[in-house]
């Protein structure tokens, strides 16, 4: 699920993680959160990454 989000950023973004592109284009990564799911399967910890510019 984690390279899951990473990925889903990179296509929004439209700029592979650490490519110059990205580099004052107006929105880039902005770290990461952490969510905690508890399910039947156990405990499933997940780490979001954010962007400056989030777009709904």
């Amino acid at each position: 699920m984690n390279h899951l989000f990473e990925t889903e950023l990179t296509a929004f973004l439209n700029y592979e993680k650490y490519d110059r592109e990205g580099f004052n284009s107006g929105n880039s990564r902005n770290g990461k959160y952490t969510r905690t799911f508890h399910t039947e399967y156990g405990d499933l910890f997940l780490q979001i990454p954010r962007d400056r510019i989030r777009e709904v």
